[in-house]
């Protein structure tokens, strides 16, 4: 019996590409940190996943207390183990008191970037860092606080005390 028999040369195939993701910092892994790939189920950090070449999604599981990264586009290759390291970032908090307690009994409030208005001591947690613009509500007889733009860091607690004063007038008969 005779045959024919051709070869194929593996090289040009390669090795298909793999990816880990190194999530950070700890506190974050600590709180459930994970990553999922092209939407999938979500992964821990330093898990391995190998796949075709090409372009893929990569996200990040939202957590409380935590900004996550945001997701991404990554181009695997063939023949190429990819790392991509990626940290999370902690969550401030704002607590306002508004002063003084006449002030607070007219109805005192704040808000933070247009949202909804909060009552004096307040505290508002899950703050992502960066700029934020606070705005103290209107109240007849009173003067408010200008208007603000707070800069927050990663983790930072921030307590604020603001003054309203009364508005001071005459009566002409």
């Amino acid at each position: 019996m005779r045959g024919y028999v051709d070869f194929v040369d593996v090289s040009s195939i390669g090795v298909p590409p793999s990816l880990t993701v190194v999530l950070g910092p700890a506190q974050a892994r600590d709180s459930g940190a994970q990553w999922a790939f092209d939407g999938g189920v979500f992964r821990n950090s330093g898990d391995v996943v190998v796949s075709m070449q090409g372009t893929h999604t990569l996200t990040y599981k939202p957590l409380d207390g935590w900004t996550a990264p945001s997701s991404e586009l990554i181009t695997l290759t063939n023949n190429q183990a990819t790392t991509v390291v990626r940290s999370y970032v902690q969550n401030a908090s704002l607590r306002v008191i508004l002063e003084p307690a006449g002030a607070r009994d007219s109805g005192a409030r704040w808000t933070i970037d247009g949202g909804i208005s909060y009552e004096s001591e307040f505290v508002v947690d899950d703050l992502s860092p960066g700029a934020h613009s606070l705005r103290y509500s209107f109240i007849y007889g009173w003067n408010e606080p200008g208007d603000e733009v707070l800069s927050v860091t990663e983790g930072e607690s921030i307590i604020l005390t603001r003054f309203y004063s009364i508005i001071n007038g005459s009566v002409q008969v």
